[in-house]
């Protein structure tokens, strides 16, 4: 699936539920948990196209075989949203 359509996916889904926070979680079987540049597009793109709904991507992990890489403790995420961009819903 492109990037693009992903992303939008993914922001609708959040808002639709009214989230303030998104983690995403993907699994990589062959053992190696390092980011590649596709998920580094992707989690960069997500993280841009839910700051102006006011919604903060907290982390990007990828599990594998007892392993895991954190986007967010690796420093690879942008800062989150300030708080209160965009009304919410009752």
């Amino acid at each position: 699936m492109p990037t693009v359509t992903l992303t939008g996916s993914l922001a609708a889904a959040a808002l639709g539920r009214r989230a303030h926070a998104l983690v995403l979680l993907h699994l990589h079987p062959s053992g190696d948990c390092a980011p590649s540049p596709e998920a580094l597009r992707l989690t960069q793109a997500l993280a841009q196209a839910l700051a102006p709904l006011d919604i903060a991507l907290s982390d990007h992990l990828i599990v594998s075989h007892g392993d895991f890489f954190s986007f967010a403790a690796h420093g690879l995420l942008p800062p989150p949203p300030p708080r209160g961009a965009l009304p919410r819903g009752a």
